[in-house]
């Protein structure tokens, strides 16, 4: 727009009505030339706009993503605001955007700051982007598998301690790390006591399990750590102990022998009150003999001579593993021919060297004899005829029976002891 300008001298002669001419030009050129400046400027209004524009929509994590910004053609730019989800990320008059920090459900727009002078308003708004991201992912699977177990990881078996890693992609694309640590348990060390190995007939015993969490017993129980046991027979105990990891150990098995109660039984024989006992006791180990005559016996199958007459019980308590039992017999001793009864005395008794026997009336024999029957040859000679000496320093210390027989066959018995 250029204005007109008309300078004029004072000094110059002009008719008066030249001049009001000459004024009235210069009024209408610069009225003119108003109306014709406004018209222009109205017409040279300018309205900025910005549209910004992705290399990426969907992507994954990490992803570098290029934001780029197109002003209206012919525009002047003083500078761009990025703004990720309402927070100002990059104010420069540089018109893209970089960055590799996307998460999924990111917005973004762009500030334009116009720099023409007749922009109204002088900044835009760009459009809003909204973004896809795929999350990279690091998973870790720790494992505890029993010594001698393997597992299963991505197709794979492994069995020895260590950390495996596998790369997986999603449908992007997207690479994720899983690894697994692996560690083996420490295998339980199961224990089973008491260690007995025999139970009597009818008695309970009861079993305890150790260094596991959870047992299983063979025979069958109800489980846990105890097992009560009452067998009948013998048999094998096994328990078998789970830990939390579900690693097994099996216990050293336990053999138990059942020992019945011992039962006492005895028959004997008789031969002129030397009484013979025959033992039938079952399950003892062990036997004491009372003869009810004062004398005793250990010996399983003992022989007691019953000197007198008279009425006497024998009695064996018979003893095992699992409890004595008592077993007794009574008898009745004496000489067949009561009419003529044989009197019998011994002694020094203990002793040692020689044993007197007086006896009533004359005999025709004297025997000695030791504990299991036998007789033993001793010297013997008549001191009178109701006397006899008896050489015994030949014999072993112990317990002997001295018998004598008359002409009638009668018979009489004593003990006595060798010193």
């Amino acid at each position: 727009m250029s204005v007109e300008v008309i300078f004029i001298k004072t000094s110059t002669y002009l008719p008066s009505g030249f001049q009001n001419l000459i004024m009235k030009k210069i009024s209408l050129i610069f009225l003119l030339s108003f109306f014709l400046f406004a018209s222009n400027t109205n017409a040279q209004v300018f309205t900025p706009t910005v549209n910004i524009t992705t290399s990426l929509n969907n992507f994954c994590s990490g992803s570098s993503v290029i934001i780029k910004a197109t002003p209206t053609m012919g525009d002047t730019v003083l500078s761009y605001n990025f703004i990720v989800n309402g927070i100002s990320k990059q104010n420069s008059i540089v018109d893209s955007f970089i960055s590799t920090a996307f998460n999924n459900n990111d917005s973004v727009i762009c500030i334009l700051y116009s720099g023409k002078y007749n922009a109204s308003p002088d900044s835009a708004i760009s459009n809003k982007l909204y973004f896809q991201v795929r999350k990279k992912s690091s998973k870790s699977i720790n494992r505890i598998i029993c010594p001698g177990d393997s597992t299963l990881f991505h197709g794979n078996y492994y069995h020895v301690a260590g950390s495996y890693s596998v790369s997986l992609s999603n449908y992007l694309n997207c690479d994720s790390i899983v690894t697994l640590h692996l560690q083996l348990a420490i295998k339980p060390t199961v224990t089973l006591f008491p260690r007995i190995d025999s139970v009597c007939s009818g008695s309970m015993k009861i079993l305890t399990a150790g260094g596991a969490l959870s047992y299983t017993w063979n025979p069958a129980s109800v489980g846990g750590i105890n097992d009560t046991v009452m067998p009948s027979h013998t048999t094998t105990y096994i328990v078998t102990g789970t830990d939390l990891y579900g690693c097994t150990d099996t216990a050293q098995s336990l053999i138990i022998t059942t020992n019945n109660k011992p039962k006492a039984a005895f028959t004997y024989t008789d031969s002129a009150n030397i009484y013979t006992f025959n033992n039938t006791s079952t399950y003892a180990t062990s036997y004491l003999w009372i003869f009810g005559d004062g004398g005793i016996s250990t010996d399983k199958n003992p022989v007691n001579a019953y000197p007198i007459i008279g009425n006497f019980t024998a009695q064996l308590i018979a003893t095992g593993l699992c409890g004595n039992d008592t077993f007794s017999v009574s008898f009745a001793t004496g000489i067949s021919d009561l009419t003529n009864p044989i009197m019998m005395q011994v002694y020094p008794n203990p002793c040692k060297q020689s044993l007197m026997v007086s006896h009533q009336p004359s005999v025709n024999s004297v025997e000695v004899i030791d504990v299991v029957g036998r007789i033993v040859n001793c010297k013997s000679q008549t001191a009178n005829s109701l006397q006899t000496i008896v050489d015994v320093s030949g014999l072993s210390n112990g317990i002997y029976f001295v018998k004598i027989i008359d002409n009638k066959g009668n018979s009489a018995i004593t003990k006595f002891i060798k010193e």
